[in-house]
């Protein structure tokens, strides 16, 4: 099993971020709309680099805002670091591998960001975090404790019951609950298992067959009570969003209160395409940027889903 850090913490609102993408114009946005909601800090996981057009200005505001353990690498950064040792990424996409080399000459352009990204935030977001705040575990990974490029999507049967069993193991062991955060997917999402025999699963003995899931279709602007011992949270894609829509995507933890809550915010993401354009940019990063679609897989159940929140205000 892989090791992680378990910091313990008092009670607080977390605005949770991942896949900012260099995306300033995006995170600035979040930012604003986190202080309104009074949060008290932030965790991200990972994706800071690749696609956008600014990796300097995430990576500085993580330097200057986290402390370590309040982030965990993404993807990206695990490409961006291959580059830097000569490693071959194998299987990333010609356009991932472009913008990645853009991304490493642009922070090498500033030596004191560079190097917190190579001392600082390389090294301290290698492993999976957990947070025991409150009487709750919360673990902070990119994709998944064992595979930070494995994709978690709600719709996915087979994928979701091996990270669970891990969950449901970790909660059986500590005898608490036990809440995931994940990104990757650049869409949000709440799964949370109940138990089926009525009692809290921490008591039962390791079954993978004594709760079912319940895959939350998630609105902008709706809180969601954490109301089983197990969960997964996605706060989707600050940068880069595909579930239709543009909207910058994050989420808030009340870990007083157990329940999270689903921010969209809106933010000049044409613009942001212009930029793309400008610098010459791959054409296929700016269409995803234009069309924020969703994978080809995606049910259609899943898509209606999307076309529906798209439309749903969130003050």
């Amino acid at each position: 099993m892989v090791a992680e850090i378990v910091q313990e913490i008092v009670p607080m609102k977390i605005a949770l971020l991942s896949d900012i993408h260099a995306n300033p114009s995006a995170l600035n946005a979040v930012l604003a709309d986190s202080h309104q909601w009074n949060v008290d800090g932030y965790w991200f996981m990972g994706d800071a680099v690749g696609y956008g057009i600014d990796p300097v200005m995430p990576i500085q505001w993580i330097r200057e805002n986290l402390k370590p353990g309040d982030w965990v690498l993404g993807n990206h950064e695990i490409m961006l670091h291959n580059q830097m040792l000569g490693r071959d990424n194998k299987g990333v996409a010609q356009e991932a591998r472009e913008a990645i080399t853009r991304h490493e000459a642009l922070l090498q352009e500033q030596p004191e960001v560079f190097s917190f990204f190579v001392d600082g935030f390389l090294t301290n977001g290698e492993r999976p975090v957990t947070h025991d705040l409150d009487g709750v575990d919360y673990v902070s990974v990119h994709g998944d404790q064992e595979n930070p490029t494995k994709y978690i999507y709600s719709w996915y049967e087979i994928l979701i019951p091996s990270s669970f069993d891990r969950l449901f193991t970790q909660a059986h062991q500590r005898h608490r609950p036990r809440v995931q955060i994940y990104g990757h997917t650049h869409i949000p999402a709440l799964i949370i298992a109940h138990p089926t025999r009525g009692q809290p699963l921490a008591e039962d003995p390791i079954d993978t067959q004594a709760y079912r899931y319940e895959r939350v279709m998630v609105l902008p602007g709706e809180t969601y009570e954490l109301n089983g011992w197990i969960a997964m949270i996605n706060p989707g894609s600050v940068g880069q969003p595909r579930d239709l829509d543009h909207r910058a995507s994050y989420a808030i933890l009340d870990t007083t209160n157990h329940r999270v809550t689903f921010r969209r915010v809106e933010y000049d993401w044409r613009e942001m395409a212009r930029q793309l354009d400008i610098q010459r940019y791959p054409d296929s990063l700016i269409y995803r940027l234009m069309d924020a679609r969703p994978p080809r897989t995606t049910p259609q159940e899943w898509k209606d889903h999307f076309q529906k929140a798209k439309e749903v205000p969130c003050p």
